[in-house]
This record gives structure tokens, C-alpha cells and sequence, in this order.
């Protein structure tokens, strides 16, 4: 008896990790502090924080107060608390280390998770001590960095090769492209700097060299649904942090004197938005293209990224930018074909690849999409997203030994996956091994009790077993998450499976 698996969808950004930006080029102007001064600033202020497991490559973090011999650091919650579900308290099996710019590593003697809720900001505070004189970081305000300011990233981003105390720091400078007043975790300062996984905690600079946000999501724009159900999200290079005035408004619950840090509210010495309403030179019509492209006004962000190219056809940011609006528009040939010439422009430009890879899918020309992931891989800019995408590609391809091995590679970045592990349940399937079947869907299920089609695909397992009540239990109970959910097409699906047990 045969009963239908339901698939997965391409996986678009992560919320726990921001991917890779396209660094754009930025309007000239006259800044209190040069880019050269906050990136010392930056380099002497911002820190490391490793595990001593092996379950995530690291994230990043910002010195703000010093007591004494004791120092206190800023970061996200999702680096500073690792966690077994994203319902469970922190673990506190795991030992965490800061390492400062001189390269020394000190043990994490404190941890305060901010974050208790969905209605908290990502935040946490961690300490350490030391008897050497490491620079505090200050703090402006944070309302200053409006739609259009400049600013500046700091961080380490992992790769597959550098994890860990293994990674190098990366200084990236952007504009904020939006400030929605509402975010999940209080991910509210949106803009473009190029940002990589591992950077998460890091700190966000405004031109004065004072910390206005703190780094640790990507922004995907929204969601495509192709004619089989699956979902595709191209990365458009827009990436978020929590504003620092955020943290401040939370001082009833850190445990630290915040007076001791050091603020900065005076207004910046230069309006960086002019260029916004009277553009005049490529990288201005490029820039607000991405403002426009940012409030989904894809007609007036073309407009603009044309004019772009009229005054400079040897730009690749643009013929990028392009590419994103028509993929929006679901002109997948003109994406293409702009990926293709940023990719002449740029031929290091990994979201180049990478965006052409999802418009190829669009086409259904899975094996160009395979190669432009490979392409990212062995040239060490892979990431989950990456080996989970080609994962799928191989599967259109029934290419299932690639599947495992690819889906496996996923999980070796973020265990938490569960996608990941349904996926590779799926490959192991095919592949004859039902016993690492049963547990990878039953590994994607512990991590997200609420996966649906973990369920199902669970569910014909059991019925190959001969498990009829273990077979109708998952059916009734994916058919229930996908009713809850408005998913007519895939609760079909299973309904059909459970006529077919006759449950």
C-alpha cells in the first residue's frame, strides 16, 4: 500500500542566524568619525563568544560596561543560550568563552537571558573577568538611525572552514533601509550590510562609532509558493538588529548599575538622507532602489535600479538588486540573466549564485541550481541554507545518496533543524534504511513537535511496519496541525492516507 509523503519547501533565511548581504557602495558624506576610526572602535570593542561543544559555530558580542576587573557584554539570546527546544530553558551542560581582540579567552562567569518570551527582545547580557584594560563601547541613541543612515556591523562570521575561535572579524557597512515598529524578538533596525552567520550579538555602529543596535537576524522579504507547494525565498541582503534604546528601556532587569555605561545621545554631525529625495549618481538611484525594493514598491525600486545602470553598466551590486525585483516579479529568465552579468561584474559574489540557484529551481532546472550551490560550497561560503537547498535539488533529481549526505551536512550546522532531519528521513527512505528513517523523523518531531509532515511521513513507516495505531495517531494528528493551519492541500493528502489505513 502506498501512501503519500509530503515534502519540503526550499529553505530561505534563518531567524537564528542572519546569511550574507551584498555590500553596496555608499554616498559620499562628511562623518564625525571616519570608517577607518569606527572600525577600530569596533575592533577593539567587539568580542567573540565560542562554545565548548561543537553545536554552533559561535556568535559575536559588544563590550559596554567594566566593574572593576569585571566586564560586561552584550549579545543575542539565541548565542549567549543554547537550548535542546526552542521551548527549553537554557542548557547548563554547555561552558561558554569570550575572546577579546588580543586574542585571549576567558571563561563566561555570568549569563542574564533576556529573552523569556516571544514578546522579549533576543537579547542577553554575559560577563567575564580580567585584570587587563579592554575599551567599552558607547552607546548612542538609537531613534537617530533613521531610514537611510549610515552604519557599520561588527562581527566574526563562521564558515565551514572557520568556526569558533577559528573566525575572523568582518567590519560592514550599510544603510537602514526600514524601521517596522513591530518585529518578532524586537528585530526592528532593518538594513544591508553584509552580514554572515556567527555575527549574531555583534554590535551595530552609527557614523559617530557608538552602538545603535545590536546585530542577529535576515530579513527575507516575502514568501513564494511555487505550483507544487514549495516555498522559495531569495535572500535580498536585508538584515536586522535590536535597537539599542530597547536594551536601556529593559534596565529594571539587568543586573548590572546601568549608569556605568557610557551614552551618547547628541544628534549625529551629518543628515545622511538627502541623496533619498534629489538622487543624482548611480549609487544613489541604487540605494533608494533598495529603500523602495525594502517597502515593496518593486515598479519605483526597477525604475530606479535602471537608472542605476544607465549611469554605470559596470556595477554589480545593481545588476544584483536588478535581479532580486524581477525574481519578485516572476520574470525568473531577466533575474537570470542580471545574476549572470553580476556574476561577470562579481564572479566571488556568493548571493549571486545563490539567487540564481533558487530562479533556476523556479525553471525547473534543478541540475544549474546544483552546480551554482556547489559552486558555494567549494568556495567556503556554504551554510545550512546551502547544503539544505541542493538537498532538495537532488531530491527533484532522485538523486538520494546526495540527499543523505547533503541533509547530513545541514544538520552538522544548526542540530536543530528539523527539516533537515525529515528530509534526510526522507533520502533514508528511498535508500532502504527505514530503522534511520523512523529516527530522523522522529528527531525532526523532537525538535518541532508541531511538524506536520513529519508526522505523516512518520505515520507510512508505521504502516510498513504493520503499526496500524501508530500509523493513524501521526495521520490524525498532522491532519489536525494542517486543518489548524489552512493547508487544504496537504491535509488532503493525509486524510487520503488515513481513508487508505482506514483508521
Amino acid at each position: 500500500m502506498n501512501y503519500s509523503f509530503l515534502e519540503n519547501g526550499y529553505r530561505g533565511l534563518t531567524t537564528t542566524a542572519a546569511i550574507a548581504a551584498l555590500v553596496v557602495s555608499l554616498p559620499q558624506q562628511v562623518l564625525a568619525k571616519s570608517p577607518t576610526q569606527i572600525a577600530r572602535i569596533a575592533g577593539e570593542t567587539t568580542v567573540q563568544i565560542n562554545l565548548d561543544s561543537n553545536l554552533n559555530a559561535g556568535g559575536s558580542g559588544v563590550i559596554l560596561a567594566r566593574d572593576g576587573n569585571t566586564y560586561t557584554v552584550l549579545t543575542a539570546s539565541h548565542v549567549a543560550c543554547e537550548k535542546i527546544l526552542p521551548i527549553s530553558p537554557c542548557r547548563e551542560d554547555i561552558n561558554y568563552t569570550i575572546r577579546t581582540h588580543d586574542g585571549i579567552d576567558y571563561p563566561v562567569l555570568s549569563r542574564q537571558n533576556l529573552y523569556d518570551g516571544e514578546n522579549d527582545p533576543d537579547l542577553a547580557i554575559v560577563t567575564f573577568e580580567s585584570s587587563q584594560t579592554y575599551a567599552v563601547a558607547a552607546i548612542g541613541d538609537s531613534e537617530q538611525a533613521e531610514i537611510g543612515s549610515m552604519i557599520f556591523v561588527s562581527g566574526f562570521p563562521a564558515s565551514q572552514e572557520r568556526r569558533g575561535v577559528e573566525r575572523d572579524r568582518q567590519f560592514s557597512p550599510g544603510f537602514v533601509s526600514s524601521r517596522p515598529p513591530n518585529r518578532d524578538r524586537g528585530y526592528t533596525m532593518i538594513y544591508n550590510a553584509e552580514t554572515w552567520g556567527g555575527m549574531s550579538g555583534g554590535p551595530v555602529f552609527d557614523i559617530e562609532g557608538r552602538v545603535v543596535g545590536i546585530h542577529g537576524t535576515g530579513e527575507s522579504g516575502s514568501s513564494l509558493v511555487s505550483e507544487s507547494g514549495e516555498q522559495q525565498i531569495i535572500k535580498t541582503g536585508f538584515n536586522g538588529a535590536i535597537p539599542i534604546n530597547t536594551f536601556l528601556g529593559m534596565s529594571n532587569r539587568v543586573n548590572f548599575d546601568v549608569a556605568s555605561l557610557t551614552i551618547d545621545n547628541s544628534a549625529p554631525s551629518e543628515n545622511s538622507t538627502g541623496w533619498v529625495e534629489n538622487p543624482s549618481e548611480s549609487i544613489d538611484y541604487n540605494n533608494r532602489g533598495l529603500l523602495r525594493f525594502g517597502d515593496g514598491m518593486l515598479a519605483q525600486a526597477l525604475a530606479d535600479f535602471d537608472k542605476a545602470i544607465e549611469l554605470d553598466s559596470n556595477s554589480a551590486e545593481v545588476y544584483f538588486n536588478r535581479g532580486n525585483v524581477y525574481f519578485y516579479q516572476g520574470d525568473f529568465g531577466k533575474a537570470i540573466s542580471d545574476f549572470d552579468r553580476a556574476i561577470d561584474l562579481d564572479p566571488d559574489s556568493s548571493l549571486a549564485y545563490g539567487n540564481r540557484a533558487i530562479a533556476y529551481v523556479r525553471q525547473r532546472n534543478y541540475r544549474g541550481a546544483i552546480a551554482d550551490w556547489t559552486w558555494t560550497i567549494e568556495n567556503g561560503r556554504s551554510d545550512v541554507d546551502t547544503y539544505f537547498n541542493r538537498a532538495l535539488a537532488y531530491a527533484r533529481l532522485r538523486d538520494w545518496s546526495a540527499v543523505e549526505s547533503d541533509a547530513t551536512e545541514a544538520i552538522s550546522f544548526d542540530p536543530g533543524y528539523a527539516k533537515a532531519y525529515n528530509l534526510r528521513g526522507d533520502a533514508r527512505t528511498e535508500l532502504g534504511d527505514l530503522a534511520g528513517a523512523m529516527e530522523d523523523y522522529t528527531q525532526a518531531l523532537d525538535r518541532d513537535p508541531s511538524y506536520a509532515i513529519a508526522y505523516n511521513n512518520r505515520a507510512a513507516l508505521f504502516a510498513l511496519q504493520g503499526d496500524k495505531q501508530g500509523a493513524c495517531q501521526d495521520l490524525e494528528q498532522a491532519a489536525q496541525l494542517l486543518l489548524e493551519r489552512g493547508n487544504t492541500t496537504q491535509s488532503d493528502l493525509v486524510l487520503d492516507n488515513i481513508d487508505r489505513l482506514r483508521c
